[in-house]
Order: structure tokens, then sequence, then C-alpha cells
């Protein structure tokens, strides 16, 4: 799960991610997909050297390098590369509730 987010990269957040969602850069290796027309051309070779720093911290098993940069409503995604495995395998339900009188 950690391959589908840009969130732990310095200057995206939420909105960014969705935007780039959005241009089928779904994951880490999609980002040479990257319009070079768009906002974030100016920043491609810096999310490219992150996103390069980010798949060694991930082959290397540093989940902390992540836990320092994702917001902490994100570190589900920790788990799911850190712990589940096809041997433990873990299914997440995100229920969205709202309330009104």
């Amino acid at each position: 799960m950690l391959k589908h987010t840009f969130q732990h990269i310095h200057g995206i957040g939420p909105k960014t991610e969705a935007d780039l969602w959005s241009r089928e850069i779904y994951e880490w290796d999609d980002i040479d997909k990257i319009d070079h027309k768009s906002v974030l051309s100016g920043k491609f070779y810096f999310i490219k050297d992150q996103i390069a720093e980010s798949k060694d911290a991930l082959q290397n098993k540093d989940f902390s390098y992540f836990a320092k940069r994702l917001p902490s409503k994100e570190h589900w995604r920790i788990y799911v590369d850190a712990i589940l495995t096809e041997e433990y395998p873990a299914a997440f339900i995100d229920i969205e509730t709202s309330f009104s009188n």
C-alpha cells in the first residue's frame, strides 16, 4: 500500500495525491506519466528522487522512514506493508458515517 501513496513526499497532501490519481498516476512507478505542463512539473525531479529514496526504504523495511513522513491518519499503509503477508491476510473497510438529527 505504501507504493500507492505520495503523501510522504514534502509538498504532496491529500488533494495533490488525489489529483495524481485522477491522472492515472496510482503508484510510484507511474511517476513518469506526470504531464510536464502540470503544476507538479517543476517538482518532477524532486519527486522522482523522493520516490527512489522511498523504494530503498521499503526494500530495506525501514518503516520508520514512512512513519516520520506520512500523516498519522495514513499510517495504516505502513501496517499493510510491514505486517500483512499471504500467510496472515487482512481486509480493511472504510466506513463513512454521518449523524443528523
